[in-house]
């Protein structure tokens, strides 16, 4: 290897370190479904280099990846410092993936026909898409309220947190009661107060 190619080699590989950062932070700072970026970007890498230097640069984007969002969860004292399971997960299927996709996306360039190169856009399609639907918000509330009581209780008012959607008031949720025979009267009202 001569001297611009490894000029060339470290000139990657710092670029790809610095996509890696920049793109957990824009994911988690901007909005989640930039992680979509993460496979696209190791492909791009892995597409215009030698298969070797796919799987290196695909390995400096999930290390640099990891690391950044390694930071940004311990500064926000996340609950997934307590439970590893999700980053073993992640590690295995997301780092794994993203190798695969950095050293087989040079076959997609030479021969787009082949098998390999068919099973690289698999597993990029497949990867984009899961990382697509895993930074899609899931919502879900549910409030049980249980009085026993030997009296029966008229003008009774239950103050209750409201659910939220991306800072909002969640007010769909209020508008659909579960109606049980016996459980809840036909009185029955719900109001949002600011308090």
């Amino acid at each position: 290897m001569n001297n611009r190619g490894i000029i060339r080699l470290l000139l990657f590989s710092l670029l790809a370190l610095i996509a890696g950062f920049a793109e957990a932070f824009i994911t988690a700072g901007v909005h989640s479904l930039f992680f979509i970026l993460l496979p696209l970007t190791a492909f791009a890498f892995g597409y215009f280099s030698s298969w070797r230097r796919g799987l290196f640069y695909g390995f400096l984007l999930f290390c640099s990846y990891t690391f950044a969002i390694s930071i940004i969860w311990w500064g926000a004292d996340s609950p997934n410092l307590l439970y590893p399971f999700p980053s073993i997960y992640a590690f295995f299927a997301g780092g794994f993936g993203l190798l695969l996709i950095g050293a087989l996306s040079p076959m997609v360039r030479k021969n787009i026909r082949s098998f390999v190169s068919i099973f690289a856009l698999v597993i990029l399609s497949v990867m984009t898409i899961s990382c697509g639907c895993s930074a899609m918000p899931h919502y879900g509330y549910y409030y049980q309220i249980i009085i026993q009581s030997s009296e029966n209780l008229t003008n009774l008012e239950i103050y209750l947190p409201t659910g939220a959607v991306s800072g909002e008031p969640y007010e769909e949720l209020y508008e659909q009661p579960l109606d049980v025979p016996g459980h809840l009267t036909e009185d029955f009202t719900s109001e949002l107060v600011d308090t």
